[in-house]
């Protein structure tokens, strides 16, 4: 089992870590190879433990990986301690050390949150339905009024990502979308992202500038169909 591809952005605070993985090593069989991380896709139950496994021996965690059952809701979840139960939820924050919050995905954004003094931080998965909900505006909320920073990871970009009236619907804002047809829209994830982050006062914003469906590094369930997913990981 070949060792995984870990991407560690570097984002200013020698407190926060960061760990993305791609699609590479691990033992997972096509269309979930290599790397798959979920165990909700119909991966051998097998593999997805073997990679976790293989995800915590590589970053030497003290911890392993809070994960979650992620709906596309807004529910965060507040996490004190490590624990095996997996939580359903689309967020996640601790203020907990050493303690590894993950999130999920194959085209949605990842998004990390943590304070100025870096004693706590969170993790979002938001697609279009996480965005609508408010889940960035949940997992803010969780900072009480705190400087907060923001890192968004790999998703799918505007080049790839066209969505229909129905979609374009639930947002109130017009930055984000680019008419590409008749009732259909490009819409850029991140700058909505960005664009709720920042009416939240949050200003200090970094992205990774990866499309998951042009980057062949990551999973893309728009691209490939069937396919894994593949994780970023948040800890103080």
């Amino acid at each position: 089992m070949d060792a995984p591809e870990i991407l560690v952005p570097d984002v200013g605070f020698d407190d926060i870590s960061i760990a993305v993985t791609t699609r590479s090593g691990g033992c997972s069989s096509p269309p979930f190879g290599s790397m798959n991380l979920a165990s909700h896709v119909g991966d051998d139950p097998r593999c997805v433990a073997a990679n976790r496994e293989l995800l915590v021996s590589n970053l030497n965690l003290v911890a392993r990986p809070i994960w979650l059952e992620q709906v596309h809701g807004n529910d965060v979840a507040v996490v004190t301690a490590p624990q095996a139960e997996v939580l359903t939820a689309d967020a996640s924050v601790t203020t907990r050390s050493e303690l590894p919050l993950a999130i999920l995905t194959a085209d949605c954004l990842p998004i990390v949150m943590w304070d100025k003094d870096c004693r706590q931080v969170a993790a979002l998965h938001a697609g279009w339905r996480g965005l609508a909900n408010g889940i960035i505006e949940q997992g803010v909320r969780h900072f009480a009024g705190k400087s907060v920073f923001a890192w968004i990871g790999p998703g799918i970009g505007p080049c790839h990502y066209e969505v229909d009236s129905a979609v374009r619907e639930n947002f109130s804002s017009h930055e984000a979308f680019e008419k590409s047809r008749s009732g259909h829209y490009r819409l850029d994830l991140v700058a909505e992202a960005k664009r709720q982050l920042m009416l939240l006062g949050i200003n200090q914003i970094q992205e990774m500038q990866a499309c998951t469906a042009c980057d062949e590094r990551f999973f893309s369930y728009r691209r490939d169909g069937a396919t894994g997913r593949f994780a970023t990981l948040v800890w103080r």
